[in-house]
């Protein structure tokens, strides 16, 4: 619910009314979202604060104060402390904020709010079971890259078929081309997703699962791009 909530508000901070509409809808009936929204995927956990923590940037129209960057910094971390795999998106998340020339001591309030929501959530308790902070982190990424081809090895275009089957064609190759024709005017919502997108599609370990985060995102930038696509259209075809 709160991922359908403020990836309504995002949409139409950034369009209209009618392609919110269709975002919010799309986010709360897309035959996965409900099967999955109830199952224990911290693949689906960690989705709200990341939603949450692009739209306290969205919502001053990409301009941060005090206060929203540092629950900016505590959002991903929470998001992180859910599903580790995160940090690249809050990796893209600062690119993103640094190509939309946010003032350099809010980045700085996103960083801060980050480690110490995450040094709360998980440092402290890996230093009273094992003596020192982020040890599970650690321990999680070294597995992973020491198993990296063991299992769920897959083609490198894995995830796009699934992206694509997930959202159903026709409309999700107008979803797709929606959501790369907006790289440059949308950075808080591509670069983010585009980061993971590119190190799953990477990484030899491929589960269908790992990509769940992003999809919120790609629907929500893919509405936007797709309402552009079929507007700038119906323009050249009064003209004509």
């Amino acid at each position: 619910l709160l991922t359908v909530y403020y990836g309504f508000k995002i949409a139409y901070k950034k369009t209209n009314l009618k392609v919110a509409s269709w975002v919010g809808l799309a986010l709360s009936l897309y035959w996965f979202f409900p099967f999955l929204s109830v199952r224990n995927l911290v693949e689906i956990a960690c989705i709200p604060p990341m939603v949450i923590a692009t739209w306290l940037v969205v919502k001053n129209d990409n301009k941060l104060n005090i206060k929203d960057a540092f629950l900016v910094g505590l959002m991903l971390a929470l998001a992180f402390s859910f599903r580790f795999q995160t940090v690249i998106f809050s990796a893209g998340f600062g690119l993103a904020l640094l190509l939309l020339r946010v003032q350099f001591k809010y980045l700085v309030l996103v960083v801060v709010g980050f480690l110490v929501t995450a040094f709360v959530t998980l440092g402290i308790l890996d230093i009273y079971v094992w003596g020192k902070p982020f040890v599970e982190f650690m321990a999680y990424v070294q597995y992973n890259l020491d198993n990296a081809t063991v299992y769920g090895v897959d083609v490198w275009h894995m995830y796009f078929s699934i992206v694509l089957g997930l959202l159903i064609p026709p409309l999700s190759i107008l979803l797709f081309t929606g959501y790369l024709k907006n790289w440059r005017k949308e950075p808080l919502l591509f670069w983010t997703t585009a980061l993971v997108f590119a190190f799953h599609t990477y990484f030899p370990n491929k589960q269908e699962r790992f990509i769940l985060p992003i999809v919120p995102f790609i629907i929500i930038l893919g509405f936007i791009g797709a309402y552009q696509i079929v507007t700038m259209y119906e323009k050249k075809k009064k003209k004509w």
